[in-house]
């Protein structure tokens, strides 16, 4: 995206200029866009289309639409996409779906898995969404309309004028009558993709205005047919091969080919997509079989199904029976045959034990009977998963028939990724999307939406949230018919009043969305549908004040540009105020943009009512109490503090990531604001003002720009702050007084790096037992299979690549700086490394294991991690007892840990100060940290330390096995995994912590005498 300010026509006049760039030909030039360009004359606005295609623009309509110009109105923007998205092949392309069922949302779930922004119009009638949802709406935004209605239409009629695709799955004459036709959509939008999905098709036929079901069209298309046994009567298959593989395939495939059609012409086009002839386009062989002979057709013209290869009717391609497994009483499992071929033929009898040369000959069709009944036998005397491994590896086309289960857990299948884990629900897989793409893969960026809870935030991006003439788009009227599900308030927010009666605190005379943002009731009524209005807005509200002081710390320099990825799943980020308004800034105090869920909120700092909701340092807080009451002003510094507390603070802050002392001891910073132990804060304005005074000079030593000018004086003393505690609830004890479990009670063979019990900081190395051809094969699975990442940090791009694993149902991302890693759930084929290094070497139990893997790829000795903690606030490193298990493949690396400097700013080891320990730690080894190690030691792997590992006795049949390129790669390169807890989700993560995800910490009772550590 990208904006032009082009003078023309005289110093007064100014041309906007907006492209959206919907794809880019290898990074050169845009193979196609959409935008617009305003001019504005005399207090109106006048907008152009633009379309332009291979570089070259074209004018779409030769008059312009004019707007009435309000004050500092800003272009739309769009939604700013995840960086897993980013990367996918659809990238770019907008799709707007009506709701339907069966092909139609399959094939916008295949534009979707691949990047493609869908949005799906569920039904909506009195002011809720009507749809159960669709089982295939992963990936996929959801809107609630109501289209029966004028208003309803009208709002679809404006989404579809600025996507790429749409695609309804109504028998034809339906969306005409609604005015949603291709005639209305395409002269608004040209370049429009219009795909009709239906069962006969569009043309003039009885058929065409018929229901129908997956049977019906693959009768009436001639492929039911070839569905038989014997000269039975034909069986209906699973609707895949009607509904998917000729309706949603062909849709898919057809709104692909128009896409690339489009890059050359510039025009759209309708798309016809019936799934008779879906079914009959994908039976082509079998019809040019007929012809030639190879499928035998009987007098009738019927397929003669007891003569036909691929029907089962030969021994050598059929279905059969196995033997009862004893694990699995009362299931019938079966095996799948098919060995057309006669070399394939041969491998199958000799693992049935069987000669050729006293069999008949195996075309010889009298005798598939009798054969059939025979390896019917000979099938029953295995279990299935035995007969797996007879064939295993073999060309004999003999493999399991497994269930939907099974299948997800198959080492194959886990290996390939061939099924993904479902988001929100633990333990259930679903198909992963196909086919694999090097570069581009598919990726399922989100989970399936509730019907209509993206209403709000689709309709604000399309222009809803601007106050426009009644007499055309107008948002309230159409949310009084059912769209929006409550009326807008049509006020100004000067007099908004929430359900208290108390005025609104937020002011503005351009925005409604300030009041909106800030009073619950106005917010339920932009909130989409009633079914989707959140009970308790207050999180939203919070993430929206504590990103806002992360925007706007004004610490006596300007902190300017737009900040990446601060919440992936609300897209909220800071808009270049010079940018968007007219005008300076009035001295200190000044407006904000901020666009949240696609609003873009002006903020006001004109009151001190605003100074309690949006408290930071402008002029320093203690320089604002002549004018706010005391209760006020100590809002604002709870607020103020909670948001130094929160993972969202990426400035990371010294003194309000350690602990806060309370007269109890010393609790964890979580606790400060949230836990129910708080009971109140009893530190005073002038103490909690000394605090963020310390914390403010601290940073700003941090920052390049305020290092000359802070570094010259020394900070001021720590300050302490205190709160009053609760009593802690019974059967559990104080953080202080609980012992400590370590891994070297659980198993042997750990060495100590450092034991430090007057800090509780643990560190322990354990020495790999295992072959190194074990040790090779993982190296090799987890380079091919992990979802690698390129990052980029505030000073470049990060020395290495990276995934990111969570337990289902998990959201929660990891921040590196100010790029944040998108979280995948934990993959099938990760499951044997964790068994091996968890379960065998640490001596942990399946339900103690960590909740969350990262793993780092470093592909030579100059990538490093310099020195750090592991402290972030998903972990509580810093705040409690926390485990880190790391684990090493490949090259060697010099392990090195040092005692953290606190007189150093950056509360790092100061460069002045020796390493404390250093180990190497060589391919397989597993090294713990343990304790409060993260709060008193920093550890680092340095550029250029790492060693050559030492080659076993073992390794030589593996390396004579594995090419030069697979040897010198597992050489040089390193893989490091760290499993860690997370015990503090994310305030937008869905999953609440589980009793499952707390680690072992405390020991059994027959250890608690050796593990007890004294407390400090």
């Amino acid at each position: 995206m990208a904006y032009w300010k082009i003078p023309e026509g005289g110093e007064d006049a100014t041309v906007f200029a907006l492209a959206q760039l919907l794809q880019w030909n290898g990074g050169s030039r845009p193979a196609s866009a959409v935008g617009y360009i305003y001019r504005e004359e005399g207090g109106s606005l006048h907008r152009w289309v633009v379309q332009s295609h291979g570089g070259v623009q074209n004018f779409v309509n030769a008059h312009a639409d004019v707007f009435a110009l309000e004050p500092r109105k800003p272009v739309k923007v769009r939604a700013k996409r995840t960086c897993a998205e980013a990367l996918m092949a659809l990238h770019g392309v907008r799709v707007l779906e009506l709701e339907g069922i069966g092909p139609c949302p399959l094939a916008a779930c295949v534009l979707a898995d691949f990047g493609a922004d869908v949005v799906t119009v569920c039904r909506a009638q009195g002011g809720r969404a009507r749809s159960q949802g669709d089982p295939v709406s992963r990936g996929k935004r959801s809107v609630a309309v109501n289209i029966k209605t004028a208003a309803g239409v009208k709002v679809v009629q404006k989404l579809a004028s600025t996507v790429d695709v749409f695609l309804e799955p109504f028998r034809p004459g339906v969306v005409e009558k609604l005015g949603l036709g291709p005639e209305v959509l395409c002269s608004e939008n040209p370049g429009l993709i219009y795909g009709r999905m239906t069962g006969y098709g569009q043309g003039g036929t009885e058929f065409s205005s018929m229901a129908g079901h997956d049977n019906n069209y693959l009768a009436l298309a001639g492929t039911l047919d070839f569905f038989r046994r014997g000269n039975e009567k034909p069986f209906p298959p699973a609707n895949f091969a009607g509904d998917y593989a000729g309706g949603a395939m062909m849709l898919a495939l057809g709104v692909l080919l128009a896409l690339v059609e489009r890059s050359r012409s510039g025009r759209g086009q309708v798309i016809d997509a019936a799934m008779v002839d879906g079914a009959n386009y994908t039976a082509l062989p079998l019809f040019k079989w007929m012809q030639s002979g190879l499928v035998p057709v009987g007098s009738d013209g019927h397929v003669v199904a007891s003569d036909f290869i691929l029907c089962q009717a030969p021994h050598w391609s059929d279905i059969y029976l196995c033997k009862e497994d004893p694990d699995k009483k009362g299931t019938h499992q079966y095996i799948s045959v098919q060995a057309i071929e006669p070399q394939f033929y041969k491998v199958l009898l000799n693992g049935l034990g069987l000669a050729a040369e006293e069999l008949p000959a195996q075309y010889d069709r009298k005798a598939w009977p009798q054969m059939k009944s025979r390896f019917a036998s000979i099938f029953l005397t295995k279990t299935r998963d035995e007969w797996a491994k007879v064939f295993a590896g073999t060309d004999a086309c003999c493999v399991p028939v497994l269930n939907a289960s099974e299948a997800a857990a198959h080492p194959h299948n886990r290996r390939r990724h061939s099924f993904e884990p479902t988001p929100g629900a633990p333990g259930v897989y679903e198909p992963a999307p196909a086919p694999k793409l090097s570069r581009t893969p598919g990726h399922v960026p989100r989970p399936c939406p509730v019907p209509g809870s993206n209403t709000r935030e689709v309709l604000v991006a399309s222009g809803y949230s601007k106050q426009e003439d009644a007499a055309s788009e107008n948002p309230r009227a159409a949310a009084e018919e059912g769209v929006l599900g409550r009326q807008l308030p049509h006020h100004p927010p000067s007099k908004c009043r929430r359900a208290d009666g108390q005025q609104a605190r937020l002011q503005s005379p351009t925005c409604s969305c300030l009041a909106l943002a800030q009073d619950p009731s106005l917010l339920a009524a932009v909130s989409g549908t009633m079914a989707t209005v959140p009970v308790n807005p207050k999180p939203f509200l919070n993430d929206l004040t504590g990103k806002l002081v992360l925007c706007k710390l004004k610490w006596g320099m300007e902190y300017k540009g737009s900040l990446k990825s601060i919440d992936p799943y609300m897209n909220l980020q800071l808009l270049n105020t010079e940018e968007w308004v007219d005008g300076s800034f009035r001295g200190n105090l000044g407006e904000v943009f901020i666009r949240c869920n696609n609003v873009l909120l002006q903020l006001s700092f004109d009151t001190a009512a605003d100074r309690v909701c949006m408290p930071r340092y402008i002029r320093g807080m203690a320089d604002e109490e002549s004018d706010m009451e005391e209760t006020l002003r100590m809002e604002a510094l709870r607020l103020q503090v909670e948001y130094y507390l929160s993972d969202e603070n990426l400035l990371t802050d010294s003194f309000f990531q350690d602990l806060i002392h309370s007269d109890g001891g010393w609790i964890a910073v979580e606790s400060f604001l949230g836990c129910p132990r708080i009971q109140q804060l009893r530190a005073t304005a002038t103490e909690l003002i000394a605090a963020l005074r310390w914390s403010k000079q601290l940073r700003l030593r941090e920052w390049p720009q305020g290092k000359e000018a802070v570094c010259r004086t020394s900070p001021p003393p720590k300050p302490k702050v205190h709160a009053t505690t609760v009593p802690v609830p019974a059967g559990e004890d104080a953080l202080e007084v609980r012992p400590l479990a370590l891994l070297r009670d659980f198993t042997a063979g750990w060495q100590a790096v450092v034991e430090d019990a007057d800090r509780r900081s643990f560190c322990f190395v354990k020495r790999t037992s295992a072959p190194e051809d074990v040790l090779r094969q993982e190296f090799d699975l987890l380079l091919s299979s992990g979802h690698w990442q390129t990052l980029t940090s505030k000073t470049g791009a990060v020395t290495r690549s990276t995934a990111w694993y969570v337990s289902p149902g998990c959201c929660c991302r990891y921040v590196y700086g100010d790029t944040a890693v998108l979280p995948r759930d934990k993959p099938p084929w990760l499951a044997d490394v964790e068994a091996r290094v968890l379960g065998e070497l640490c001596g942990l139990r399946q339900e103690e294991w960590p909740n969350s893997v990262n793993m780092n790829l470093y592909e030579d000795e100059s990538q490093n991690v310099g020195w750090h903690s592991d402290d972030e606030g998903l972990f509580r490193g810093c705040q409690a007892d926390c485990r880190i298990i790391s684990a090493s493949w490949g090259a060697s690396r010099r392990f090195e840990v040092a005692v953290k400097d606190r007189n150093h700013v950056s509360g790092k080891p100061s460069v002045f100060y020796d390493t404390l320990q250093s180990v190497t730690l060589n391919s397989g080894d597993l090294c713990t940290m343990e304790g409060l190690f993260q709060k008193h030691f920093s550890h680092q792997v340095a550029k250029g330390n790492s060693v050559e590992s030492p080659k076993s006795s073992a390794s030589t049949t593996s390396e004579s096995m594995a090419s030069p390129g697979e040897t010198s790669r597992y050489r040089s390169a390193r893989i490091n995994l760290t499993w860690r807890y997370i015990v503090s989700h994310r305030s937008y993560c869905r999953r609440s912590r589980p009793d499952g995800d707390s680690p072992r910490l405390q020991p059994p009772q027959e250890r608690l005498r050796e593990a007890v550590i004294p407390n400090p």
